[in-house]
């Protein structure tokens, strides 16, 4: 685009009707047109010229542009000769204020924080079926606000007129609202349910949703997950199979007998009619925890609900350990005459150790829990994962001692 003034390239004047310009190129081009004037480098360019100008002035969207944009001598076709500085559109705390816009703006896209809960529960209770009250509090919306005039972007465009044909958009933010674009006026709810749990419920972690927050309308209800924490200190459970430690005494292992156990909240009675090696497991088929026949839900009913009878149930294993009676020198006499000696107790040679330290019971038991605990734990998880875990179906001597 060139400098001089269209009008005066076409020579003609701002009042001029669109036939007068055609008139007016046509003998101009004429006299003009390189054809006449190979040579004439001058005439070429005064060409170019006026048909620029002719093409602006021709038409009459890019002439009222040109009108408004243009000056009588001239206009200045670099295209931001004319474009408003930053600072005319916004100050310096404007734009740190369409910046943080901007960055709340991203954060609504973000979904709903979800309501958590931990619950503790017995193993008792997840054996049996149990209806728990469960209390949460979430957010909700109270009152919502969005500006008319930004449609709640917080943001305003309009459009700069920089020339002819050139236009540009200009964000700023929303006098209206000061770049909010919306005013959300949250409120807490509080809520209590019961929390039915059918017996032998396998979800540690149970997820219902919308029932947690709602901090904007565009988005979800989030959802109320509720994790069950177990409380079972005597108890290993496998999936639906359960492990159980006890200890026998050593006539009982030896003669067999009715041996008393505490199992959940009762006591079983089992009959031993052979002799239990120590770190021995029995299986009790059907005695572990039932297979679920329905899901966990939450509803606002009373705690008597009546759940679905299991008809299928895990074994319960219990792995005994034997406790050695301590003996006079009279019994141990006698007791020799009855069992058989090894020759490893008599055959050794080298140096004899005698000054070792025998721990009573609380010792024992202390220094039991203070080694194997961590271990314990380690061996529950990595079996629970394990879907295929099978109990043994009789009495097994010294096998991979879980509990160790």
């Amino acid at each position: 685009m060139s400098h001089e003034d269209y009008y005066n390239l076409l020579e003609v004047s701002k009042t001029s009707t669109l036939e007068e310009i055609k008139s007016s190129y046509r003998s101009l081009a004429k006299k003009y047109h390189p054809d006449r004037n190979i040579n004439n480098t001058t005439d070429k360019n005064i060409f170019k010229k006026i048909t620029e100008a002719y093409q602006v002035l021709s038409n009459p969207e890019k002439r009222k542009n040109y009108d408004n944009f243009g000056t009588d001598d001239h206009i200045n076709t670099q295209p931001f000769q004319h474009f408003p500085s930053f600072s005319m559109f916004m100050n310096l705390d404007q734009f740190e204020d369409f910046l943080q816009l901007n960055q709340n703006s991203s954060k609504k896209s973000t979904k709903n924080n979800d309501v958590l809960v931990n619950l503790k529960v017995t193993l008792k209770d997840i054996f049996g079926g149990c209806t728990i009250p469960v209390s949460w509090s979430c957010q909700r919306i109270k009152q919502y606000f969005k500006c008319d005039q930004c449609s709640g972007s917080g943001v305003v465009t309009t459009q700069i007129k920089l020339g002819p044909g050139l236009i540009t958009n200009n964000h700023s933010p929303c006098r209206y609202c000061q770049g909010k674009g919306e005013e959300i006026e949250l409120s807490t709810q509080n809520y209590q349910e019961w929390l039915s749990i059918p017996p032998g419920c396998r979800e540690k972690i149970i997820t219902f949703p919308k029932r947690g927050n709602q901090t904007h309308p565009n988005k979800e209800i989030s959802s109320l997950i509720i994790t069950l924490q177990i409380e079972c200190a005597d108890i290993l459970q496998f999936n639906q199979h359960f492990l159980l430690k006890h200890t026998l005494s050593l006539s009982t292992a030896l003669l067999g007998g009715i041996c008393k156990i505490n199992y959940l909240d009762t006591t079983i009675n089992l009959k031993l009619s052979k002799t239990i090696q120590s770190e021995s497991f029995i299986v009790l088929p059907k005695y572990g925890m039932p297979y679920p026949v329905e899901n966990p839900s939450l509803s606002i009913e009373s705690s008597n609900k009546k759940f679905i009878t299991p008809n299928k149930y895990g074994d319960l294993i219990i792995f005994f350990r034997i406790t050695l009676p301590e003996l006079s020198d009279q019994r141990k006499k006698l007791l020799a005459k009855i069992l058989p000696i090894s020759n490893m107790d008599t055959d050794y040679s080298g140096n004899v150790i005698d000054n070792c330290v025998y721990l009573n019971e609380s010792q024992n038991n202390k220094l039991y829990t203070t080694l194997f605990q961590k271990n314990n734990n380690t061996t529950q998880t990595s079996e629970t994962t394990n879907t295929n875990t099978t109990p043994p179906s009789s009495v097994h001597s010294q096998p991979p001692c879980p509990i160790q």
